[in-house]
C-alpha cells in the first residue's frame, strides 16, 4: 500500500462524497467493508491498520456517519455470502493472496458494491476506486469500467481531477 491506512481514511472521505449513487442509497449511515484475509499477514496488517486509523479519528463521509466492519473472506465464495450478509455500501480490498481481484469486482458487480483500495495494482485488476502515490504525492485511480459496472456515478469534473485508468 502506497500510503498510510489514516492518509486513506482522509482521501476516501473526501473521494465518496463525489459518488452520487452512494450519497442516494447510503441513508443513515455509509457501512464499509474491510475484505481481508486472516490467514495471510499482510492482509491482516492493513485491515488493522485501517481499523486503528478508525478509532483514531472520526470518519464521516459527507457528514454521514460511517460504520467499519471487518470481513474476513478465505475464498471468493466467502466473500458473496459475507456481502449478503453484512451488507455493505463499500467494500475496502485489503492486500488479498487466494483470491483473484476479478472474483472481487465479479461478487461487487453482483451484489452493486462500490470498491476501494489502497492497493494501486488492483484498480487496473477490478477495483473501481485506489489511492497510490506519485511523485510523493496521493494520486486518486479510478477505473471508469469498474465503476459504471458498480452502480458508482462520480460527476465529470470529479474524474477531471483524478487519473482515470
Amino acid at each position: 500500500m502506497a500510503l498510510t491506512a489514516s492518509q486513506q481514511l482522509s482521501l476516501y472521505a473526501r473521494v465518496l462524497p463525489f459518488d452520487r449513487h452512494l450519497m442516494e442509497q447510503a441513508g443513515d449511515e455509509v457501512v464499509i467493508g474491510i475484505v481481508y484475509q486472516s490467514g495471510f499477514p499482510e492482509s491482516r496488517r492493513a485491515k488493522e491498520a485501517i481499523l486503528e486509523a478508525v478509532d483514531q479519528t472520526l470518519v464521516e463521509i459527507a457528514q454521514v456517519p460511517t460504520r467499519f466492519i471487518a470481513v474476513d473472506v478465505p475464498t471468493a465464495a466467502a466473500l458473496g455470502d459475507a456481502l449478503e450478509r453484512h451488507q455493505p455500501d463499500v467494500l475496502y480490498v485489503a492486500p488479498l493472496r487466494s483470491i483473484a481481484i476479478g472474483a472481487v469486482r465479479e461478487m461487487c458487480e453482483r451484489h452493486q458494491v462500490a470498491s476501494i483500495t489502497g492497493v494501486p495494482d488492483y484498480v487496473d485488476r477490478g477495483v473501481a476506486v485506489g489511492i497510490g502515490e506519485r511523485g510523493g504525492k496521493p494520486e486518486i485511480l479510478v477505473n471508469k469500467d469498474v465503476a459504471d459496472a458498480l452502480g458508482m456515478d462520480f460527476a465529470a469534473r470529479f474524474l477531471r481531477l483524478v487519473t482515470v485508468r
